[in-house]
């Protein structure tokens, strides 16, 4: 019996954003950086490989909580800017 060939697979699609799930990131463990200071390093470290992209994080309303009242406040600015150029950020 013949074996069948298998059809290419199909190119994937081009990126058009970066979408950062920051509760992962700061659930995520290693070195000292503090919970915001590891989602700017991934960040950092999207936008040098793909530079130009528009940038997403994402952060669940549960996570936010547990972060310190200093943070929250940094995050709750970090909503309110929607300067071009810079991250998008959303609690949801």
């Amino acid at each position: 019996m013949r074996a069948r060939r298998r059809p290419p697979l199909p190119s994937p699609p081009p990126i058009g954003a970066i979408v950062l799930d920051g509760s992962n990131v700061i659930a995520a463990t290693g070195g000292r950086a503090s919970a915001l200071a590891r989602i700017d390093l991934a960040l950092a470290w999207f936008g040098e490989r793909w530079s130009g992209l528009p940038q997403m994080v994402f952060l669940d309303v549960a996570t936010a909580r547990r972060l310190r009242p200093e943070l929250q406040d940094v995050v709750r600015a970090r909503c309110a800017d929607v300067t071009s150029g810079r991250a998008r950020w959303a609690v949801c």
